[in-house]
């Protein structure tokens, strides 16, 4: 679990640039936030978001979710230290939940329903 300095780290360098979890919002797609909230929050001027029991659970989850899944596939997973930042575009960021040692990103997800979710191994996932 990350400790409030490392979470707080975490959060200001999200806002250097756009990540995966801000796309959806941006392209109208999230349910949870507006293009405009992502402007406000790379500026600054919104609030922080307060943590709710969905996102305090994903973070717990992560590890957990990222060793079973090691297991599943027999694979090594290993958990970049520093986000990918795209050469010659500064502001396009990805902070990865895990690489394979293949080399293949692991993105880590929960859910409480299934919903927009496909069959175990398709690549179905939530539009947002």
């Amino acid at each position: 679990m990350q400790t409030n300095e490392q979470r707080e780290a975490f959060l200001a360098e999200r806002m250097k640039g756009i990540g995966g979890s801000d796309v959806a919002a941006i392209l109208g797609l999230s349910k949870w936030s507006t293009p405009y909230d992502v402007w406000q929050s790379k500026l600054g001027l919104a609030d922080p978001t307060p943590d709710n029991d969905a996102m305090k659970w994903g973070r717990l989850l992560e590890p957990v979710v990222r060793q079973a899944y090691a297991e599943r596939t027999g694979l090594a997973v290993a958990v970049p230290s520093d986000p990918l930042v795209m050469p010659g575009y500064d502001f396009a960021r990805a902070n990865l939940d895990g690489i394979r040692e293949d080399g293949r990103i692991v993105e880590i997800k929960t859910a409480r329903y299934a919903d927009g979710w496909g069959d175990e191994g398709s690549d179905e996932v939530p539009v947002a």
